[in-house]
């Protein structure tokens, strides 16, 4: 244990719980030995304690919003005035193809999908924390400092942050560059996928725009939904992109 932390060996296991879609009940044995390997004074406690306090965080850190079950809208009440009309936390059913957003699974009513936000704050203050990252972080620097090919450097940079007056009118407003792509949950690339939303502030220097250390996971999104069978009314699970999925998207 001198060479690695307490807390990388259970993240270790957390990724590996995660990757391997392994039940609870796997999750407890392979915790218990985690347990008999670790020296004294570094017990990682027991599953039931390491599964408390992270799901003490997730309710400190991810916000769930029930979205449709075809990507139409998010049930959410949006507070920008640019989508002030856009409010949809009270609605039961999509109003772009009408499905209803909710299925009934062993006999309680349960959103059909549901996508995760994760705030941005503490992504903020950890950047502004630091405080030799902190002079990079101002909106009003001039481009030409910055090296050939970097973020500062481009055009579209000037026309959306420097000629933004949004943006001028303080100095540490930030421009974030946002990426998604899909990926399978499970290391079996058969089971559920999702659509993780990634974002990085373009003001970082360059070398650290672009690092997996200063991205943060801004929503992720599941593939897939749960529908009722017509016949059955038994709730099951339904790839995004089945073939008749797609073609009810397309002839919307």
């Amino acid at each position: 244990m001198d060479s690695i932390t307490l807390g990388e060996v259970m993240l270790a296991m957390f990724d590996w719980v995660a990757s391997h879609k392994a039940t609870k009940a796997a999750t407890a044995d392979v915790w218990s030995m985690l347990r008999a390997v670790c020296p004294p004074g570094t017990s990682p406690g027991t599953y039931a304690m390491a599964e408390m306090i992270l799901q003490r965080h997730l309710c400190d850190s991810v916000v769930t919003i029930p979205v449709c079950r075809h990507d139409c809208i998010a049930y959410f009440n949006f507070q920008s005035t640019a989508f002030h009309h856009m409010q949809y936390a009270d609605l039961d059913a999509c109003p772009v193809c009408c499905k209803s957003r909710y299925v009934t699974l062993k006999g309680r009513k349960i959103d059909a999908k549901v996508m995760y936000w994760f705030p941005s704050a503490r992504y903020w203050e950890f950047l502004f924390s630091d405080k030799e990252i902190v002079p990079y972080l101002y909106n009003d620097l001039c481009p030409s400092t910055s090296p050939l090919g970097s973020v500062r450097g481009s055009n579209g940079y000037y026309r959306k942050v420097l000629l933004n007056p949004r943006m001028n009118s303080d100095p540490r407003h930030q421009a974030v560059i946002l990426s998604t792509d899909g990926m399978p949950y499970f290391k079996d690339i058969q089971c559920r996928s999702g659509w993780p939303v990634l974002m990085r502030s373009a003001m970082l220097p360059d070398g650290l725009w672009n690092s997996q250390a200063y991205t943060h996971m801004l929503a992720f999104q599941a593939s897939d939904y749960l529908d009722e069978d017509p016949t059955t009314g038994i709730a099951h699970r339904v790839k995004r992109y089945d073939d008749h999925v797609a073609l009810d998207a397309i002839t919307r």
